[in-house]
C-alpha cells in the first residue's frame, strides 16, 4: 500500500469515527435512515439504502428496506436475488436503478443471524473497491443497528403459548401436551392457534419452525 493510500485510509477512518460512535445508539429504521444520509454526504453519493434480512426458516426471511425512498427501492429491487447474493458472496455488483446513472449493491457481513446489503446510487461513477473498503468498516456497525431494529419486532408469545409450542416441537400431540401441562386439550389447541396467528403461519409445523428460528438467532 502506498503512502498516499495509507493517508486516504486513515482519513476515511477519522471521518467515519463520529458516525461509528453514533451507530451504537441506533435501533429504529428512522434513526438508521438519518445515519445513512450522513454517510451519503461524506462519500458524496446521491442515496444509500439498507436492505436487511433476518432468516425466519430455511426458506423464508423477514426483510426491511431503510432509506429516504425505501418504498420505491423495494419495488425496484429483486429481494430474493439480493438475499441469495448476501448468503453466497461478498462481492459488490452493479444494479440498474431508475433515475440514477449508477447503482452499486454491496453485501454486508459480520453479525450472526442478520444479512444485508447497502444500495448506493449516484449520477457519477461509483468505485466498487473504494466502497467495499468503506463498508468493511461501517457494515458491522450498521448490521448491529439493524439487529436491534429487528429485535423490536420479535415474535411475542405468552409463557403458556411458549410451553405448548416447545412441546409441539418435540413431536408431542395436543393431548400429550395437555397431560404434561395439566390443562385441557382444547386449551392447548387454543394456545397453538395463537402461535400460528402470531407467526403468520399456515399450520402448526410452520409456526414451530418460525418460532425456533426467531428465538435462536
Amino acid at each position: 500500500m502506498t503512502n498516499n493510500n495509507l493517508e486516504n485510509t486513515f482519513s476515511d477512518i477519522l471521518s467515519f469515527k463520529p458516525l461509528i460512535d453514533k451507530a451504537g445508539n441506533l435501533d429504529s429504521p428512522s434513526q438508521i435512515e438519518a445515519w445513512l444520509s450522513d454517510i451519503a454526504a461524506i462519500i458524496e453519493c446521491d442515496t444509500i439504502h439498507l436492505i436487511g434480512f433476518k432468516p425466519q426458516s430455511p426458506t423464508s426471511y423477514q426483510h426491511q428496506v431503510i432509506g429516504h425512498e425505501h418504498h420505491a427501492i423495494e419495488n425496484r429491487v429483486n429481494l430474493d436475488t439480493t438475499y441469495e447474493h448476501c448468503r453466497e458472496s461478498h462481492t459488490p455488483y452493479s444494479v440498474e436503478v431508475k433515475g440514477s446513472e449508477y447503482g452499486l449493491m454491496i453485501p454486508l457481513r459480520g453479525v450472526s443471524g442478520i444479512l444485508g446489503s447497502v444500495l448506493i446510487t449516484s449520477d457519477t461513477y461509483i468505485a466498487p473497491q473504494q466502497q467495499e473498503w468503506h463498508w468493511s468498516i461501517l457494515g458491522p456497525h450498521l448490521l448491529l443497528a439493524l439487529k436491534r431494529s429487528f429485535s423490536k419486532d420479535k415474535i411475542k408469545i405468552t409463557k403458556r403459548e411458549r410451553d405448548c409450542i416447545l412441546w409441539a416441537s418435540e413431536g408431542k400431540t395436543s393431548w400429550e401436551i395437555s397431560q404434561i401441562l395439566g390443562i385441557s386439550e382444547r386449551t392447548v389447541n387454543f394456545h397453538l392457534s395463537n402461535c400460528i396467528e402470531k407467526t403468520n403461519s399456515a399450520n402448526r409445523q410452520q409456526a414451530i419452525v418460525k418460532y425456533l428460528f426467531n428465538h435462536t438467532l
